[in-house]
């Protein structure tokens, strides 16, 4: 029998911190894949357009390219300029102001770029995982001025 209602005390949390984001985005770290969906589920029930929410799992993004494609696509990508400092391939912003990511986005994803928050579902054993997942967002290159790391 499917779920009628996905949501969760978690997951609900998590949709009212989506919500509140405003001009920034947000990367949701829980190990689950079914998680996955239901917080999708909730975010689009919520009003967010679907096609603005990215997942990185070995399901949806099972290539390194499918996954830099992610990133890019969360982060934007900046025009191209010259020497002179004229445009010489102009650049594309961000299309996903939401990434529901699992252990696939640990190491090799750079989603620093406009991340304001970085909100865990569930934690993983080890601390150094932990930072891992934090790392996503908490690195040079981030225009936030502050990046809140959220546990629910």
């Amino acid at each position: 029998m499917l779920a009628v209602d996905y949501g969760s005390p978690k997951i609900n949390e998590a949709a009212r911190i989506a919500l509140s984001l405003d001009n920034c985005g947000g990367i949701f770290f829980c190990d689950s894949i079914p998680v996955h969906r239901w917080l999708k589920l909730k975010l689009v029930e919520l009003g967010i357009l679907a096609e603005r929410i990215g997942g990185l799992n070995a399901e949806v993004a099972p290539t390194a390219m499918q996954r830099q494609l992610i990133a890019e696509k969360f982060n934007g990508v900046p025009p191209i300029r010259n020497e002179r400092g004229e445009i010489e391939q102009e650049g594309t912003p961000p299309e996903l102001d939401f990434v529901i990511a699992n252990a696939t986005a640990y190491e090799g994803i750079d989603l620093q770029v406009r991340t304001c928050v970085v909100v865990h579902l569930d934690l993983p054993w080890e601390p150094a995982t932990l930072q891992q997942r934090n790392g996503r967002a908490v690195r040079q290159g981030n225009k936030q001025s502050v990046i809140k790391i959220i546990y629910v």
